[in-house]
């Protein structure tokens, strides 16, 4: 959890769902530390900010994940929902799209009372 990549995020989901475990601050952090990375600060030596990094791959698939009639479908929905309170905190990458998946043709964000796999 301490250098994540997006391929170590699905393998997580999938262990996840291998041992019927429900998302939980570990996945959390990781979702986070893929969402945004530290980048040194200019002037304050020692400090650094909480840069927002474009996760358009990651978000696409795991949207369709969510629309699956899977178990994973509850761990890709949490992972969205985490990654979308994160862009609300830090803001989005400029070359991230709003919608992860515009030719799905599904809703986004997703309607209230939408659950996911549905």
């Amino acid at each position: 959890a301490e250098a994540p990549t997006t391929d170590d995020l699905l393998l997580m989901i999938d262990l996840y769902v291998a041992d019927k475990k429900p998302f939980d601050g570990t996945m959390a952090q990781v979702v986070r530390k893929l969402a945004l990375a530290e980048q040194a600060h200019e002037d304050w030596r020692g400090a650094y900010e909480l840069v927002p990094e474009q996760l358009n791959g990651l978000r696409k698939q795991l949207f369709a994940m969510e629309a699956s009639d899977t178990p994973a479908a509850h761990l890709a929905s949490a992972c969205l929902d985490t990654i979308g309170a994160i862009r609300d905190e830090n803001g989005a990458p400029k070359d991230e799209r709003r919608h992860p998946d515009i030719a799905s043709d599904r809703p986004w964000p997703l309607p209230v009372g939408a659950t996911a796999g549905a």
